[in-house]
């Protein structure tokens, strides 16, 4: 998936890989405050 804006081509940060794995660490972030791990189970 490419953008078609010239001023955010070559930039990592709107590589869809690069994306996916900003999205995943800041949702693990969220995740992880509102459903804390429970070292019980």
């Amino acid at each position: 998936m490419e953008s078609l804006s010239p001023h955010v081509s070559g930039n990592p940060k709107f590589e869809y890989a690069s994306m996916v794995d900003d999205i995943r660490e800041k949702v693990s972030v969220e995740m992880d405050r509102f459903f804390p791990k429970n070292d019980d189970e």
